[in-house]
């Protein structure tokens, strides 16, 4: 994703709300702006982040938040950079937390050399 504003990220722009929650999720695509943004979520000013990851290498961002954000949930921790070859399979293992709580029998299904993808596809849209 390509964009001129500040709140922009590789799955969610800006969080905004008490009920706004990001979980479950990931985001591998890159993402560029003139100012800081976060490899999952642009700008939290309220909400929650819970078992979600990111690809550091693609995204090019080392931060699952951007700059200024308010949520105590975003987890550096779960960035994850695929140009190391250790690490180039991690997304594709569910026992890895964050996968770890995922759910692999009604949302995701698990592939052993790509990301998961959802157990359901979803209806066409009109």
């Amino acid at each position: 994703m390509t964009a001129d504003g500040g709140e922009n990220g590789g799955l969610v722009g800006l969080t905004f709300g008490t009920d706004a929650k990001t979980a479950q999720s990931f985001s591998v695509g890159k993402t560029t702006s003139p100012t800081p943004v976060g490899g999952l979520i642009g700008k939290v000013y309220k909400g929650s982040e819970s078992g979600s990851y990111w690809d550091t290498f693609t995204s090019g961002w080392n931060v699952m938040c951007g700059e200024g954000s308010a949520l105590s949930g975003c987890d550096n921790s779960h960035g994850i950079d695929t140009s190391q070859a250790a690490n180039a399979k991690y997304f594709f293992d569910k026992t890895k937390p964050p996968l770890d709580s995922w759910d692999f029998v009604a949302i995701w299904v698990e592939h052993a050399t790509t990301y998961p993808t959802f157990a359901k596809k979803q209806p066409a849209q009109p």
